[in-house]
């Protein structure tokens, strides 16, 4: 979070990529079953948050997943992270037409 120059009056969430990777990491070493993946999902897409910064968190935790040896989850999990993923970039795509 950062306040807006000039008058610094307003303010605006910023990415913080290394933190959504981190964050992705602690989440795969917490959960341990497809109930528990699949409820994170929807807490997900509940998220008050833009579409843009759901997807980019979504993507991280997706990457760590993939990459992290003490994932737990099925491969229906990685798919359902998928077609969120894909949800949100349509939900951005039609939104900026």
């Amino acid at each position: 979070m950062r306040t807006i120059p000039p008058a610094e009056t307003h303010i605006e969430f910023v990415s913080d990529p290394i933190a959504e990777y981190l964050a992705g990491i602690w989440l795969v070493q917490m959960f341990q079953t497809d109930k528990e993946w699949m409820d994170f999902l929807d807490r997900a897409g509940q998220a008050e948050s833009s579409p843009e910064s759901v997807r980019a968190f979504l993507v991280a935790v997706l990457d760590c997943c993939r990459h992290v040896e003490h994932f737990s989850g099925s491969h229906a999990v990685l798919q359902e992270f998928q077609d969120r993923i894909a949800a949100l970039q349509t939900r951005e795509t039609t939104a900026q037409r």
